[in-house]
């Protein structure tokens, strides 16, 4: 009995170390996650900002590709006039010129109008991209928060 008591006696001094130590390491790890999620709404904050940027362009990269594809149509009629111009009479060169110079500007602006659909659908994409990573964030820090204890109110 007197060697057991012996023996656990010593344990007994060793216990609120052990259990001292896990609070600090609890609550380093704690301190850890409250950084993290701070970390974490300041990142989508930033996100959020930056979504409302780009989805203020939107209506202006709408209606700019709106603008060329119209301008486009235009030049292709003006082209068509053109060639058929140049049908009635193929040895005008005055004629030919301007045939060549409305088809390179249809061509342009055909270009044009491509260029501008084609920004306006990888903005639309880097915004669903963008809203995808937002959720995202959300979930993470929500599961941050859900293992953080509650904040006592004073």
């Amino acid at each position: 009995m007197k060697a057991l008591l012996v023996t656990v006696i010593p344990f007994l001094f060793l216990l609120p170390t052990v259990s001292a130590q896990l609070t600090v390491k609890d609550s380093l790890k704690i301190e850890a996650q409250k950084k993290d999620a701070e970390k974490l709404a300041l990142k989508m904050a930033e996100q959020k900002k930056k979504l409302a940027e780009m989805e203020a362009r939107i209506p202006g990269m709408e209606k700019d590709a709106r603008d060329k594809a119209e301008k486009a149509k235009e030049s292709i009629a003006d082209n068509e006039k053109a060639a058929s111009s140049l049908g009635d009479d193929v040895q005008d060169k005055k004629k030919a010129k301007q045939a060549k110079k409305a088809a390179s500007r249809a061509a342009d602006d055909a270009k044009d109008a491509r260029r501008a659909a084609a920004a306006l659908k990888e903005m639309q994409e880097d915004i669903d991209d963008l809203k995808e990573k937002i959720a995202d964030n959300e979930k993470k820090l929500a599961k941050l928060q859900a293992l953080l204890p509650p904040v006592p109110v004073p």
